[in-house]
């Protein structure tokens, strides 16, 4: 569950605008890609005080996030939850709902195990889960069925992904299509084969199959599936892998997969093509 715009919140991110110095830094670390789907993965209401993360990383490495860096992912991410909130459940609802959420995330951030610098996609994805975890609580709290809370999560996170300018979109979607890209995501997927942190992503480059699509990414281990397993709380996950096409449809990577970790596969299987429509 992951795909190559930002896995939730950070599609209008400077390195969308900075892309010299994005592909510099991106070279540097195995996050080279940006997780979309399983933004939400809870299942019930209320709130459960996880102040531990739910992996131990190597030693001399931090637990999990500073405060600093989880209240500003949260803060990033409150608009597109608030305004979605707002037209779903109207002015007075979305009020308590932002409320209960920053309580419970408050509570439950720390439970991120630190996977790198979030200033790259896939640490940030992780940290943002948090986030889309809290809300979902809090909506389901406020009276929203699974089914709504569900909606509002991923209604989010699609307003987020099109909030950026479309040609910048477009044109790290065309870059996804060039041997410089091809080259670093064999670098950054054999990076990702040491399993540096416990809660990382794992994943591998595929090549091309001429007629039926130019690249693809298989992967075999998800953070977020790591992050909420443990407490039984992957059912949401599946519906909300739905925004990797919506990141591939601004993009313009066709996008097909037929498989997820999420819904009990042995992989995530990406396959992008150039030129078709993402489905």
């Amino acid at each position: 569950m992951s795909s190559t715009d930002f896995h939730g919140f950070n599609r209008a991110r400077p390195w969308l605008v900075e892309r010299r110095e994005f592909l510099a830094d991106l070279a540097k670390v195995a996050g080279g890609i940006i997780c979309l789907g399983g933004i939400a993965g809870l299942v019930g209401c209320g709130v459960t005080e996880l102040t531990e993360p739910a992996v131990k990383n190597p030693a001399g490495e931090p637990a999990s996030y500073d405060r600093k860096t989880l209240v500003e992912e949260f803060e990033k991410m409150l608009p597109f939850y608030r305004q979605t909130v707002e037209k779903s459940m109207g002015a007075d609802k979305a009020k308590g709902v932002v409320r209960d959420a920053t309580e419970d995330y408050r509570k439950t951030m720390y439970a991120v195990p630190y996977i790198g610098d979030v200033k790259y996609p896939l640490p940030e994805t992780l940290v943002q889960s948090a986030a889309a975890l809290s809300f979902y609580r809090a909506l389901r709290s406020a009276g929203a069925s699974e089914d709504e809370a569900e909606k509002v999560i991923y209604d989010a996170g699609a307003a987020s992904i099109r909030s950026a300018p479309a040609a910048e979109m477009q044109a790290v979607g065309a870059y996804q299509f060039t041997q410089q890209w091809y080259d670093m995501q064999k670098m950054l997927s054999a990076k990702s084969q040491e399993k540096h942190y416990p809660g990382d992503w794992v994943y591998s480059f595929v090549e091309g199959v001429p007629g039926e699509f130019d690249w693809g990414w298989d992967f075999t281990e998800c953070g977020i599936v790591k992050l909420y397993k443990p407490n039984g709380l992957l059912s949401l996950v599946p519906q909300l892998c739905k925004l990797d096409f919506v990141a591939s449809e601004v993009q313009g990577t066709g996008l097909r997969r037929t498989t997820t970790l999420a819904t009990g596969g042995s992989r995530c299987d990406f396959r992008y093509k150039q030129g078709r429509e993402a489905a």
